[in-house]
């Protein structure tokens, strides 16, 4: 406000004779220094009215008209005078790449010398559309982030609607036999086409498939190329997943064996595990391998996710639109996430061995 703020006025006077709100007879010093300051502040506000009132000059124009108009709300405030004048160059960042060639042009249509103070309404319409352009620029590039952002919220909902249905689950041996039976119909397509005749399978490819299968589920290691040549897609899926849920159910029994053999020998009075139960030492075992390699691959897919955002851009020069190429290759790095965390759940849970690790006293223990 023109002449200053009397309150501020008021309060540094005080500050000055050390007053504060503690002090003996504050509101008396208090109302005394607030008058003593409106009389300041009105004689200086009836100086400033008098040349004129506040003069606000800015040295070039904003992106944003929102920011120009503040500037010149500063001036002519509460019906007091004043005035606003912008001075800018035809080499200011917004004229030079948002508007200048055609002022540029005007310019030298009319043979304007370059130190002359040019004022048009022509020239000021020029200055307010480059600023439109500008603002519309920033808008799309929000509304792009915006865009790009949206395709990680949506995962980043299913994936941790996944992982609290994990936290929330006592049993998940449902789910881990699903898992087992996608992990196998998932191997069994990587090599073999659902409605191939057996005569046409590559050898090469039932050999690498059974190894695959072997390094998934250590317990299959038995089953050999020769069990599934001459059998088609359905029946051989059917034969795996049989033998390897069988294969899980006795690991189970063995973990669950293995768990009461030790845990007797050090509380007889323990009630022995049951297996296939609800609540045994296997489905916490379930639990953590699955939440661990959930939570690793999720880490691995952000950063797979911010490789692809920086380079998604690239795609443009290929006359693709990066936006539509990012949802698509999101989409899949999604997928392919889910597998591995199938694949991974399983392979770890397969191979999980127990074992007693005896720990060596410490000196103060032997103390």
């Amino acid at each position: 406000m023109l002449g200053g703020n009397a309150e501020f006025l008021a309060k540094d006077m005080l500050d000055n004779k050390g007053i504060t709100p503690e002090s003996p007879n504050y509101e008396e010093e208090k109302e005394a220094a607030l008058k003593e300051a409106r009389a300041i502040t009105e004689a200086e506000h009836a100086k400033v009215v008098e040349v004129g009132g506040l003069h606000v000059i800015g040295t070039e124009r904003h992106e944003s008209r929102r920011i120009d108009n503040q500037l010149r709300g500063r001036a002519a405030r509460q019906g007091d005078p004043g005035s606003t004048r912008f001075f800018l160059s035809l080499e200011d960042n917004l004229m030079r790449i948002f508007g200048g060639d055609k002022i540029t042009a005007l310019m030298n249509m009319l043979n304007v010398e370059e130190d002359l103070a040019i004022e048009n309404t022509l020239i000021t319409k020029q200055i307010q559309s480059a600023q439109k352009k500008v603002e519309t620029y920033h808008f799309d590039i929000r509304k792009s982030v915006l865009e790009y952002d949206d395709v990680m919220n949506i995962q980043r909902e299913k994936f941790y609607a996944q992982r609290r249905k994990v936290l929330a689950g006592k049993n998940l041996s449902e789910d881990i036999y699903y898992m087992i039976e996608k992990e196998i119909d998932r191997l069994l397509r990587s090599y073999i086409a659902p409605d191939l005749h057996p005569e046409e399978y590559v050898y090469e490819d039932l050999q690498t498939m059974i190894k695959e299968l072997h390094s998934i589920i250590p317990q299959l290691s038995s089953v050999q190329v020769s069990d599934v040549q001459n059998l088609r897609f359905e029946p051989i899926y059917d034969k795996l997943k049989t033998l390897a849920i069988d294969a899980y159910r006795q690991h189970e029994e063995e973990v669950i064996n293995f768990y009461n053999q030790v845990i007797s020998q050090y509380d007889p009075s323990a009630e022995p595990q049951v297996a296939f139960s609800d609540n045994n030492v296997i489905r916490n075992l379930e639990k953590d391998i699955l939440l661990r390699v959930v939570d690793n691959k999720w880490i691995d897919h952000l950063h797979n996710i911010d490789m692809l955002r920086e380079g998604i851009g690239l795609r443009a020069y290929g006359q693709k639109d990066p936006l539509i190429e990012y949802k698509r290759e999101a989409y899949d790095l999604f997928n392919k996430m889910m597998y591995e965390i199938q694949g991974d759940t399983v392979k770890h849970l397969f191979r999980t061995k127990f074992g007693i690790q005896v720990i060596a006293p410490s000196d103060d223990d032997i103390a």
